[in-house]
């Protein structure tokens, strides 16, 4: 018998609680043969595998009469140490891996988790909190039929089943439309090539197979897993919300008609996902919940259903025991992968994304402002490796790439290290059962910032502002990752910049007077520049997700934190030389927010907000007659935009309210502003309540 064998023979000596098929599924198992996710796929319910079951027969045959006096006496011997305490637990080999062994072989024989025998406590314990769901209350079942894109007008509609017998009612079951599957590669290979790096939680090759074999499944005319076809619809959705000019083909005549099925596929999505968490809840779902939080957050913002998205994510990642994927303790558990798996790598990467979004959502206004739900002491999980999905493999080893060279997981990593600053600016905020809660002092925002200033020092040189051409990052990467590489430098640079001006915003008046505070006001301005710059930056490369960038929310916040800034240094310092030069700085960005008014509901919501929170906190407003204004295309450059005179933004358009785009904010630049008694923290959440 050879070493793994031998391994998955000892794992055999415990029988297993749930049906190989959901073992090897990652389902969760009714244990009631033949069980729920069998029956519903048609397939045989089997305690073990084929693997397994070779094992077990090569056992079974073994003469036992062979077996040496010696032997009998070592397994006495093993028998004897097991009654007084002492603690022996081979190497166990998850079945069906093919790693060689387990990596918690190196951890000491006594810090060693042992699984629970049936007449311990911690067994009973186990077994009455892991209860499974009851079949009666169960949702009803769904089905999956593919149908040409185009002619899916509703992505569900209810079909009459006809009766299996005399006797029994025929049933109304929900029919879930899905695309064909041509149709189904052309959006996931749009997925791949344009969206998946702003989030990615998936291994490419094996999301593609996913798709394969989901519609193997609907050719069989076999129910695939919900999960797999949650994840499917979120991409399907994410696809055509991106959906540009250089995208359109049959599939998609026009850009209208690939943007105008998005809320559908949502929808879709939503109600798949539904009906999963409520049967067996996979990793795939939690994908599928990612996705469609980012795609929710671009069209609602930080909503409620945003939250309860993440929330649930969160959930489910804890009852896969994703928080827990490196403890000491998974020896022998059923449900964690080998760590050295693909399985368990993508694991990690869920989780972390969940985790640096957590945090990174206490630094806004709302009811998650100042709480994260993720307790870094409550969880064992290694921080992803920096290395592209074709490096994995399973029984990988030492395949991790240096920070400084370009992977698919290079932002992913740098954006848990932002998150950590969320994180840490949460935690010395005042506690939320304070009494009289106390903003951070000046000092505390400065050892603060001084973290983000080494944050962006050490930030890879191909995530630099000016940090080298697609041409030039695909010397280093290959020339299909250098297009990710390159958006990614200006969403990261965003972020940490937009978070730099809110964290300063507060002392830009004092800054002005006071040399204490003049540092806050030069960062300030920095960082806001530094925003506008990167994305004007952004508005001059020939890559797809140019296109359709005014659709993230995310770009649109952080241009909008950054004209607050420079709007009130202009109210703040009307007298200084260079006033009027800082007023084309104010319109050049105000410009981007009234063009992206044209892609995105989030960006009218965002402008009317801007409008609505600095009325409110004016005296009186007065009417300028003229202005600077931008061109349609600034030119890129730390120098001001040209002017013209022809008319307020050099484009014919007219905001949300009828007005010229620049009128209400050139409003508020005629006007002295309560800049004393103005509270600053009311100022901004304001704002944040408005936009979230």
């Amino acid at each position: 018998m050879s070493p793994n064998d031998d391994a998955m023979g000892h794992a055999l000596h415990r029988r297993p609680v749930s049906c190989y098929f959901c073992r090897s599924r990652k389902l969760r198992c009714s244990r009631e043969p033949p069980c729920s996710n069998c029956t519903s796929r048609g397939i045989s319910c089997q305690l073990y595998g084929p693997r397994e079951l070779a094992v077990k027969n090569k056992a079974r045959d073994r003469d036992v009469s062979s077996r040496s006096d010696p032997e009998i006496l070592a397994r006495l011997s093993r028998l004897e140490d097991l009654v007084t305490g002492k603690t022996i637990n081979p190497s166990v080999e998850a079945v069906g891996s093919c790693a060689p062994a387990r990596i918690d072989a190196q951890v000491p024989a006594q810090h060693r988790w042992q699984p629970p025998t049936t007449n311990d406590p911690q067994w009973i314990e186990q077994e009455f909190m892991d209860q499974k769901s009851l079949e009666s209350i169960r949702p009803d079942g769904i089905l999956f039929k593919t149908c040409p894109i185009r002619k899916i007008s509703k992505y569900a509609s209810c079909i009459h089943q006809a009766p299996t017998s005399p006797s029994s009612p025929g049933e109304v079951i929900k029919c879930i439309w899905l695309p064909e599957y041509e149709e189904a590669k052309v959006l996931l290979m749009k997925y791949l090539s344009d969206i998946t790096y702003v989030h990615h939680v998936i291994h490419t090759s094996t999301v593609t197979k996913l798709i394969d074999n989901l519609y193997g499944d609907l050719r069989r005319q076999v129910s695939p897993s919900p999960g797999n076809v949650a994840l499917l619809l979120s991409i399907v959705a994410s696809a055509t919300y991106s959906w540009n000019a250089r995208d359109t083909d049959k599939h998609f005549p026009t850009v209208d008609e690939a943007n105008n099925q998005c809320p559908s596929w949502v929808k879709a999505a939503m109600d798949v996902l539904e009906y999963s968490r409520r049967t067996s809840g996979t990793l795939e779902d939690i994908q599928a919940m990612i996705i469609l939080s980012f795609l929710v957050t671009n069209l609602e913002g930080i909503s409620p259903r945003y939250r309860s998205l993440l929330s649930m994510a969160i959930t489910l990642g804890r009852e896969l025991l994703l928080h827990r994927i490196d403890h000491h303790s998974n020896s022998g558990s059923e449900v964690i992968p080998p760590l050295d798996s693909i399985s368990a790598e993508i694991g990690r990467r869920v989780w972390w994304y969940l985790t640096a979004t957590d945090w990174m959502l206490s630094g806004y206004a709302g009811s998650h402002e100042g709480v994260y739900t993720v307790n870094p002491r409550h969880m064992a999980v290694k921080k992803p490796i920096n290395a592209n999905d074709e490096d994995l493999f399973d029984g990988m080893e030492n395949i991790e790439r240096p920070l400084s060279q370009p992977t698919s997981m290079s932002y992913f990593i740098q954006r848990i290290r932002l998150a950590e600053l969320s994180r840490e600016v949460a935690d010395n905020n005042a506690p939320l059962s304070a009494s009289t809660p106390d903003p951070l002092t000046h000092s505390q925002v400065m050892a603060i910032d001084d973290k983000f200033a080494g944050f962006i020092k050490e930030i890879p040189s191909f995530f630099r502002l000016g940090g080298g051409s697609v041409e030039e990052i695909a010397v280093v990467a290959d020339a299909t990752r250098a297009p990710g590489i390159i958006i990614q430098r200006y969403i990261l640079n965003s972020l940490v910049y937009a978070h730099r001006c809110k964290l300063h915003v507060s002392y830009l008046k004092r800054g002005s007077t006071d040399p204490v505070y003049a540092r806050s006001r030069e960062i300030c301005l920095h960082a806001a520049r530094m925003v506008i710059r990167g994305e004007r930056l952004l508005e001059n490369e020939d890559l797809p997700f140019v296109l359709t960038r005014l659709k993230f929310s995310g770009i649109l916040y952080c241009v909008a934190m950054a004209m607050i800034v420079l709007l009130l240094d202009v109210c703040f310092n009307k007298n200084e030389p260079d006033y009027e030069m800082k007023k084309v700085e104010v319109a050049d960005a105000f410009g981007i927010l009234h063009a992206a008014t044209e892609h995105s509901t989030i960006a009218a919501r965002l402008v009317k907000a801007l409008l609505g929170v600095l009325t409110k906190y004016q005296l009186s407003l007065e009417s300028v007659n003229s202005s600077p204004t931008v061109t349609s295309k600034p030119t890129i450059s730390h120098q001001p935009a040209p002017t013209t005179e022809s008319s307020t933004w050099g484009i014919e358009t007219h905001d949300i309210d009828g007005e010229t785009p620049g009128h209400g904010i050139w409003q508020t630049l005629g006007v002295e502003m309560d800049i004393d008694n103005l509270d600053w923290n009311s100022f901004l959440a304001d704002l944040d309540s408005q936009l979230m």
